[in-house]
This record gives structure tokens, sequence and C-alpha cells, in this order.
């Protein structure tokens, strides 16, 4: 007969592993499908606070003004969205027609130059192996000539296959678009029938995670607006410090791309040494690298202090959560991440929940 406190044990545990399945399960399976729905009814708990705003500034029925915010924000959203696809659609395009020229004027010189200089310093320490090493080179450019017509090709297909997906990405953007639409006409009996479905203490709960939603993604918002000035501060000084022309406006773009973790100013910066470097401009290209440390070490060293300070977490829980966060579910990980384990401590904190002593 197994004693009664391992089998509380391995029922606490049963329980605690078949609740973990159904989670999973429910963000493999019925995340993706109803990601329309939930992001809709996101847009409307965003939207509605202006929407009550402007009903009583205006005079107008909540419902009014509640579609009237929701077709201005949408529109605007829909339209910085169109506009910066736009760009990097044909940027991306203009990227994988060019790229055969760069590999041949630009890449290909400089591994020709580095791989002369490797070739006649081993000549001088082994004088007898000049024929096989020429034919060593040979081969290393000849490959190098074959990748870069088979990374062109790769370009094209990956263009091709975006190219493919795009009618599933409208067609959800759609359906995101009627579910905000339609949250927002009816908001007030939406939210009351979910209210209805939990318990007093699960509304009081989700009042309480929407109160500290509300103030932490506007100190979010100003911890990651610190970050990007001081990225662009620093991309102007260093830019302007090595001669570069127009370098407010190249250290602007930088520093948007530097807000995204995919992306960052070492794509720019890493690539732009290299080529650099490559056509010769020594200066530049070191220059160029010493930059991209600097903005990566200030950063790395900033970022968890900045971000942690704004939403109220210690630098260490805000790094492994940012860490976590971006190896789980990408970009949106990195910004979801903290903001949950922002609200747990002020959960903990205000005795609304119990996570640990």
């Amino acid at each position: 007969m197994v004693p009664r406190p391992k089998t509380e044990l391995l029922l606490n545990v049963l329980w605690w592993a078949v609740c973990g399945i159904l989670v999973v399960a429910a963000v493999v399976f019925l995340l993706p499908r109803l990601a329309p729905f939930l992001l809709g009814l996101g847009l409307a708990v965003v939207i509605h606070p202006i929407a009550r705003w402007v009903s009583r500034q205006s005079g107008c029925s909540t419902r009014v003004s509640s579609l009237f915010v929701t077709l201005l924000v949408l529109a605007l959203a829909v339209a910085l969205l169109w506009g910066a696809g736009m760009v990097l659609w044909v940027q991306f395009q203009r990227l994988a027609e060019q790229f055969p020229a760069l590999w041949q004027q630009e890449v290909l010189p400089f591994v020709r130059r580095l791989g002369d200089f490797f070739l006649s310093l081993a000549q001088r320490l082994f004088p007898n192996s000049g024929h096989h090493l020429g034919q060593f080179s040979g081969w290393v450019e000849d490959s190098l000539k074959e990748w870069g017509t088979a990374l062109s090709s790769n370009l094209m297909s990956v263009f091709a296959n975006r190219l493919k997906k795009l009618p599933l990405f409208l067609l959800t953007v759609l359906f995101t678009l009627m579910a905000t639409l339609m949250i927002s006409w009816d908001y007030a009996k939406i939210t009351a029938f979910l209210a209805r479905q939990l318990p007093p203490s699960g509304v009081r709960l989700l009042h309480r995670v929407k109160g500290i939603l509300a103030g932490s993604v506007l100190r979010l918002g100003r911890a990651y607006g610190l970050l990007f000035l001081l990225t662009l501060a620093e991309l102007s000084l260093g830019l302007w410090l090595l001669g570069v022309g127009e370098f407010f406006v190249v250290a602007l773009i930088i520093a948007l791309l530097d807000l995204l973790p995919v992306v960052g100013s070492g794509l720019v910066l890493g690539s732009w040494s290299a080529v650099a470097l490559g056509g010769g401009k020594i200066p530049l290209g070191i220059g160029l690298l010493v930059l991209w440390a600097v903005i990566s070490l200030v950063r790395a060293f900033l970022e968890p202090k900045i971000v942690g300070g704004q939403i109220g977490l210690h630098p260490l829980v805000t790094l492994t959560a940012m860490y976590f966060g971006l190896r789980t579910a990408g970009v949106m990980g990195l910004l979801a991440v903290p903001l949950l384990c922002m609200v747990a401590v002020r959960l903990q904190a205000d005795g609304s929940l119990k996570l640990y002593k």
C-alpha cells in the first residue's frame, strides 16, 4: 500500500503534467487557428478606452465612437504596414537582382586578394608546395563563384515562396480586421459574456492584470525609446568621425533596424565593414567594426538595466526573460515574456497571487 503523502505527491505531479500537456496542446494547435480573433480582442481592448473618451467629448454613442476609432486605427496601421512591407519587398527584390554583380565585383576580389596573401605566405614557408597551393586557390575561387550563383538563386526562390504565402497572410489580416470591428461594436456584450464565465476572483484578477499591462506597455515603449536614442547618438557620432556622407540619415536607418533582434545593427555594420575591407578601404572597415563592437557592448550592458528599471524587474530577471522569450517566440517573445514576468511580480507583491516565497 502506497503511503498517503506519496499518493498526494503523485496525484499533484499527474495533475500538473496534464495541465502542462493541455497548455502546450492549446498553444500548438489552437493558438495559430484562433490568432486573428485573439488579436482582434486585444486590439478592441486597447481601442475601447480611446473610444469612450471620443464618446464623452463628441456626445455620440459608444458604439459609433468605437466603430469610428477602430476604423481610423486600423486604417493607419494597414497604411503603415503596407508602406513598410512594400519598401522591404522592393529592397529585397533589388538585392536578389543585384546580388550576382555585387558578389563578382566586391566579394570575389576581396577573397582573391586574401587568397593571394595567404598563398604568398605559404610559398615562403613551404617553397615546394606552390603548384598544389595554386590549384587549391583556383578551386576555392571556382567554388565561391558557384556558391554566389546558388545563393542568388536561393534568394529568388525565397522571394517566390514568400509570394506564395501572401494570400494566406492577407486572409489572416482580413479576418483580424473583421474580428476587431465586430468585437468593438459589441464590446460591452462580449466582455460581459466572457466575465460571466469566470468566478469573481478571476474577473478581479483580469482587471488587475489589464491595469498593470496598460502602464507597463507605456514604460516598455519609453525604455526602448531611450535605447533607440542612445544607439542613434552613438551611430551618428561614429559615422560622422568616419566621414560618412549623410551620416544622420544612415544612422537613423541603422538605429531603427537595431530595434529588431533578428536584424540588428550588426547585420548592416558587419556587412558594410566586410565590403569596405574588401574594397581596400581599411580605415573605414576597421572603424565600422569598432563602432559595431561599442554599440553591441553598450546595448548588452544597458538594455537589461533600462528595460528592467522601467518595468520594475531586476536586470538579471529581465535578461533571462528576454533571452527565453527570444528563443521561444522570437521578437514577440522578447517583448511579451518580460511583461508577463513583471505582471507576475506585481500580482505577487499585492497578494493577488502566491507564486513564490
